[in-house]
Protein backbone atom coordinates (compact mmCIF):
# COMPACT_ATOMS: atom_id res chain seq x y z
CA UNK A 1 0.00 0.00 0.00
CA UNK A 2 2.52 2.30 1.33
CA UNK A 3 4.74 1.06 -2.21
CA UNK A 4 1.38 2.05 -4.57
CA UNK A 5 1.16 5.74 -2.45
CA UNK A 6 4.95 6.28 -3.13
CA UNK A 7 4.24 5.25 -6.73
CA UNK A 8 1.39 7.76 -7.32
CA UNK A 9 2.65 10.65 -5.54
CA UNK A 10 6.14 10.26 -7.81
CA UNK A 11 3.78 10.09 -11.39
CA UNK A 12 1.91 13.26 -9.54
CA UNK A 13 5.13 14.92 -9.80
CA UNK A 14 6.12 14.07 -12.74
CA UNK A 15 2.98 15.08 -13.90
CA UNK A 16 2.93 18.19 -12.43
CA UNK A 17 6.60 19.11 -13.21
CA UNK A 18 5.95 18.14 -17.68
CA UNK A 19 2.77 20.19 -17.19
CA UNK A 20 4.26 23.77 -17.30
CA UNK A 21 6.78 22.43 -20.07
CA UNK A 22 4.13 21.49 -21.95
CA UNK A 23 2.09 24.58 -21.82
CA UNK A 24 5.50 26.68 -22.40
CA UNK A 25 5.97 24.46 -25.25
CA UNK A 26 2.47 25.52 -27.06
CA UNK A 27 2.57 28.94 -25.98
CA UNK A 28 6.25 29.26 -28.20
CA UNK A 29 4.26 27.22 -31.12
CA UNK A 30 1.77 30.26 -31.01
CA UNK A 31 4.07 32.17 -30.98
CA UNK A 32 5.82 31.12 -33.50
CA UNK A 33 2.40 30.42 -35.75
CA UNK A 34 1.34 34.50 -34.83
CA UNK A 35 5.52 35.31 -36.16
CA UNK A 36 4.94 33.59 -39.16
CA UNK A 37 1.77 34.66 -39.83
CA UNK A 38 2.81 38.19 -39.52
CA UNK A 39 5.97 37.84 -41.62
CA UNK A 40 3.49 36.25 -44.17
CA UNK A 41 1.66 39.07 -44.18
CA UNK A 42 4.49 41.39 -44.10
CA UNK A 43 5.86 39.67 -47.30
CA UNK A 44 2.69 40.27 -48.93
CA UNK A 45 2.37 43.69 -48.03
CA UNK A 46 5.67 44.67 -49.26
CA UNK A 47 5.03 42.28 -53.11
CA UNK A 48 1.33 44.67 -53.39
CA UNK A 49 3.35 47.75 -52.68
CA UNK A 50 6.20 46.52 -55.08
CA UNK A 51 3.49 45.39 -57.63
CA UNK A 52 1.80 48.88 -57.02
CA UNK A 53 5.05 50.48 -57.37
CA UNK A 54 5.63 48.46 -60.69
CA UNK A 55 2.26 49.43 -62.66
CA UNK A 56 2.61 54.09 -61.05
CA UNK A 57 5.90 53.49 -62.50
CA UNK A 58 4.70 51.75 -65.85
CA UNK A 59 2.12 54.05 -66.05
CA UNK A 60 4.46 57.41 -65.55
CA UNK A 61 6.82 56.05 -68.37
CA UNK A 62 4.31 55.19 -70.29
CA UNK A 63 3.06 59.27 -70.13
CA UNK A 64 6.60 60.63 -70.27
CA UNK A 65 6.67 58.56 -73.68
CA UNK A 66 3.46 59.82 -74.84
CA UNK A 67 3.98 63.39 -73.92
CA UNK A 68 7.67 63.38 -75.37
CA UNK A 69 5.91 61.96 -78.67
CA UNK A 70 3.25 64.66 -78.27
CA UNK A 71 6.19 67.63 -77.62
CA UNK A 72 8.15 66.00 -81.04
CA UNK A 73 5.13 65.87 -82.83
CA UNK A 74 4.29 69.21 -82.25
CA UNK A 75 7.50 70.76 -83.14
CA UNK A 76 7.51 68.87 -86.21
CA UNK A 77 4.13 70.34 -86.53
CA UNK A 78 5.68 74.07 -85.92
CA UNK A 79 8.13 74.01 -87.69
CA UNK A 80 6.01 72.92 -90.88
CA UNK A 81 3.98 75.92 -90.08
CA UNK A 82 7.16 78.28 -89.67
CA UNK A 83 8.17 76.46 -92.96
CA UNK A 84 5.16 77.26 -95.06
CA UNK A 85 5.00 80.38 -93.43
CA UNK A 86 8.58 81.49 -94.92
CA UNK A 87 7.45 80.43 -98.24
CA UNK A 88 5.93 82.84 -100.97
CA UNK A 89 3.40 81.23 -102.52
CA UNK A 90 2.91 83.96 -105.24
CA UNK A 91 2.90 81.86 -108.36
CA UNK A 92 4.39 85.41 -110.33
CA UNK A 93 5.86 88.25 -108.94
CA UNK A 94 3.84 91.20 -108.08
CA UNK A 95 3.60 94.35 -111.01
CA UNK A 96 5.96 92.61 -113.15
CA UNK A 97 2.63 92.21 -116.16
CA UNK A 98 3.84 93.83 -119.60
CA UNK A 99 1.02 96.18 -118.52
CA UNK A 100 3.55 97.80 -116.35
CA UNK A 101 5.91 98.09 -118.89
CA UNK A 102 7.08 101.50 -120.02
CA UNK A 103 4.57 102.29 -123.35
CA UNK A 104 4.22 105.38 -125.19
CA UNK A 105 2.59 107.43 -122.73
CA UNK A 106 4.25 106.73 -119.67
CA UNK A 107 7.63 105.85 -118.39
CA UNK A 108 8.10 103.11 -115.46
CA UNK A 109 10.39 101.43 -113.27
CA UNK A 110 9.50 98.71 -110.69
CA UNK A 111 11.09 98.45 -107.14
CA UNK A 112 10.20 96.31 -104.07
CA UNK A 113 11.25 96.20 -100.70
CA UNK A 114 11.09 94.65 -97.13
CA UNK A 115 10.47 95.80 -94.08
CA UNK A 116 9.07 94.73 -90.35
CA UNK A 117 5.64 96.63 -91.57
CA UNK A 118 3.50 97.61 -94.52
CA UNK A 119 4.90 101.28 -94.09
CA UNK A 120 8.71 100.85 -93.99
CA UNK A 121 8.03 98.22 -96.98
CA UNK A 122 6.44 101.24 -99.17
CA UNK A 123 8.68 103.92 -97.59
CA UNK A 124 11.59 101.72 -99.47
CA UNK A 125 10.03 100.78 -102.47
CA UNK A 126 8.89 104.14 -103.44
CA UNK A 127 12.32 105.35 -102.99
CA UNK A 128 13.64 102.83 -104.90
CA UNK A 129 11.46 102.90 -107.38
CA UNK A 130 12.18 106.53 -108.06
CA UNK A 131 16.03 106.02 -107.85
CA UNK A 132 15.20 103.45 -110.75
CA UNK A 133 13.31 105.73 -112.76
CA UNK A 134 15.86 108.15 -112.10
CA UNK A 135 18.85 106.18 -113.29
CA UNK A 136 17.19 104.75 -116.46
CA UNK A 137 16.43 108.36 -117.75
CA UNK A 138 19.67 109.70 -116.91
CA UNK A 139 21.40 106.49 -118.69
CA UNK A 140 19.35 106.89 -121.64
CA UNK A 141 20.17 110.74 -122.08
CA UNK A 142 23.46 109.98 -120.99
CA UNK A 143 23.57 107.34 -124.02
CA UNK A 144 21.99 109.94 -126.61
CA UNK A 145 24.35 112.41 -125.89
CA UNK A 146 27.41 110.06 -126.87
CA UNK A 147 25.31 108.60 -129.82
CA UNK A 148 25.11 112.41 -130.88
CA UNK A 149 28.52 113.67 -130.20
CA UNK A 150 30.21 110.67 -132.31
CA UNK A 151 27.77 111.23 -135.02
CA UNK A 152 28.79 114.64 -134.98
CA UNK A 153 32.20 113.97 -134.36
CA UNK A 154 32.60 115.85 -131.42
CA UNK A 155 34.06 115.11 -127.84
CA UNK A 156 32.74 116.57 -124.76
CA UNK A 157 34.23 118.40 -122.30
CA UNK A 158 35.07 117.95 -118.70
CA UNK A 159 33.03 121.55 -118.04
CA UNK A 160 30.28 120.06 -120.88
CA UNK A 161 29.81 116.75 -118.60
CA UNK A 162 29.26 118.61 -115.88
CA UNK A 163 26.90 121.00 -116.72
CA UNK A 164 24.90 118.52 -118.88
CA UNK A 165 24.65 115.97 -115.46
CA UNK A 166 23.52 119.00 -113.45
CA UNK A 167 21.22 119.90 -115.93
CA UNK A 168 19.72 116.38 -116.33
CA UNK A 169 19.78 116.04 -112.63
CA UNK A 170 17.25 118.65 -112.39
CA UNK A 171 15.12 118.22 -115.13
CA UNK A 172 14.70 114.41 -113.87
CA UNK A 173 14.15 115.50 -110.18
CA UNK A 174 11.20 117.96 -111.41
CA UNK A 175 9.83 115.04 -113.19
CA UNK A 176 10.56 112.67 -110.81
CA UNK A 177 8.09 114.56 -108.07
CA UNK A 178 5.24 114.09 -110.09
CA UNK A 179 5.92 110.17 -110.42
CA UNK A 180 2.99 107.79 -108.81
CA UNK A 181 2.45 104.47 -108.55
CA UNK A 182 0.33 102.31 -110.70
CA UNK A 183 0.83 99.31 -109.28
CA UNK A 184 1.47 98.41 -105.30
CA UNK A 185 0.86 95.30 -104.10
CA UNK A 186 2.58 93.05 -100.53
CA UNK A 187 2.94 90.11 -99.03
CA UNK A 188 4.20 88.58 -96.08
CA UNK A 189 6.80 85.72 -94.66
CA UNK A 190 8.48 84.89 -91.21
CA UNK A 191 11.87 84.87 -91.30
CA UNK A 192 14.17 82.37 -89.01
CA UNK A 193 13.25 84.19 -86.06
CA UNK A 194 9.65 84.05 -86.48
CA UNK A 195 9.51 87.86 -87.27
CA UNK A 196 6.81 88.78 -89.97
CA UNK A 197 8.68 90.36 -92.62
CA UNK A 198 6.55 92.55 -95.14
CA UNK A 199 7.22 93.14 -98.96
CA UNK A 200 6.22 96.15 -100.98
CA UNK A 201 6.48 95.72 -104.77
CA UNK A 202 5.57 98.85 -107.09
CA UNK A 203 5.71 100.38 -110.01
CA UNK A 204 6.08 104.40 -110.15
CA UNK A 205 5.49 106.10 -113.54
CA UNK A 206 5.30 109.53 -115.09
CA UNK A 207 3.80 111.31 -117.90
CA UNK A 208 6.33 110.23 -120.56
CA UNK A 209 5.72 113.55 -122.88
CA UNK A 210 5.30 115.90 -119.79
CA UNK A 211 9.08 114.32 -118.31
CA UNK A 212 10.28 114.32 -122.52
CA UNK A 213 8.84 117.75 -123.10
CA UNK A 214 10.84 119.51 -119.49
CA UNK A 215 13.80 117.42 -120.35
CA UNK A 216 14.35 118.59 -123.95
CA UNK A 217 13.95 122.22 -122.91
CA UNK A 218 16.19 122.21 -119.85
CA UNK A 219 18.87 120.44 -122.16
CA UNK A 220 18.75 121.98 -125.02
CA UNK A 221 18.42 125.50 -123.19
CA UNK A 222 21.69 124.41 -121.42
CA UNK A 223 23.77 122.29 -123.37
CA UNK A 224 21.84 123.06 -127.15
CA UNK A 225 25.09 122.36 -128.54
CA UNK A 226 25.32 118.21 -127.17
CA UNK A 227 21.61 117.53 -127.61
CA UNK A 228 19.50 117.09 -129.75
CA UNK A 229 17.32 120.61 -130.83
CA UNK A 230 14.69 118.65 -132.45
CA UNK A 231 12.12 117.29 -129.90
CA UNK A 232 10.20 114.65 -132.20
CA UNK A 233 13.66 113.59 -132.71
CA UNK A 234 15.02 114.03 -128.99
CA UNK A 235 11.54 111.93 -128.05
CA UNK A 236 12.68 109.21 -130.90
CA UNK A 237 15.83 108.46 -129.77
CA UNK A 238 15.35 108.86 -126.36
CA UNK A 239 12.38 105.88 -126.45
CA UNK A 240 15.03 103.72 -128.07
CA UNK A 241 17.54 104.20 -125.35
CA UNK A 242 14.91 103.70 -122.33
CA UNK A 243 13.52 100.77 -124.24
CA UNK A 244 17.00 99.36 -124.26
CA UNK A 245 17.62 100.06 -120.50
CA UNK A 246 14.56 98.71 -119.31
CA UNK A 247 14.98 95.64 -121.85
CA UNK A 248 18.10 95.37 -119.42
CA UNK A 249 16.78 95.45 -116.27
CA UNK A 250 13.92 93.15 -117.05
CA UNK A 251 16.82 90.47 -118.06
CA UNK A 252 18.80 90.96 -115.18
Amino acid sequence: MKKILFYATAVAMVLAMAMPVQAQTRKDKKAAKKAKWEMEQKHQREEAELRHQIHMDSIANAKKIADEKAAREDAERRAAERQAKRTRHSVSLPCKGTEYKANSEKLRAFASREGLDTDAAQQAAYISARKELTAMIEVSIQSMTTDYLNAKEKVKTKDQERKLEGLTLQSIERAINLATPVCEEYESYFDDEDNEVFVCYVVMEIDREAALKSLHQALSEGAGDVIQSDYERFKEEFDQHFSKEEDRKDAE
